[in-house]
């Protein structure tokens, strides 16, 4: 447990942040991947988030703000993150692929199909290239059972 009259490295960062003394980008960059390593993830998100206030067109920001959501295992941070960075980086895999069940879930056939499609084009490794295929998979089982109901109503 921590002793609560400790700052930890988060307070320390805001006051370094606000003091004007600021780190360079590569620095905080730095900085915010080790915490993730670390499991950090709380100060890692912060760091990552300092550098996307300072930049909101910073890919490595918006892809750490990414990932430590979807470590946390908080879905709705992981689909807006994955959104912002697919305005800057449109063809990146791990935003596609997070992106493409999202506009599924919302019947946004076509928007899905594109995310999977750009996932598979910046897929480098066979690896990559099946779990993308997986995806796809479950996005056309999900038009087909739409375009079933959709039959159905009309009958």
């Amino acid at each position: 447990m921590q002793n609560p009259m400790k700052p930890t490295r988060l307070f320390l960062f805001a006051a370094l942040f606000w003091s004007g003394c600021e780190e360079s980008r590569d620095a905080l960059l730095s900085q915010a991947d080790a915490c993730m390593q670390k499991q950090e993830l709380a100060e890692a998100s912060a760091l990552y988030l300092a550098l996307y206030h300072r930049n909101p067109f910073d890919a490595d920001a918006l892809l750490g703000l990414m990932k430590t959501s979807h470590r946390q295992e908080n879905e709705e941070e992981y689909i807006h993150w994955s959104l912002e960075l697919l305005k800057v980086q449109p063809w990146n895999r791990e935003a596609n692929l997070a992106a493409a069940p999202y506009f599924a879930r919302q019947g946004k056939w076509d928007d899905a199909m594109v995310s999977v499609l750009m996932a598979f084009q910046d897929s480098v490794f066979k690896e990559e290239k099946l779990e993308t295929i997986e995806v796809l998979q479950k996005i056309t089982t999900g038009i087909q059972a739409d375009i079933q109901t959709k039959r159905k109503e009309k009958s």
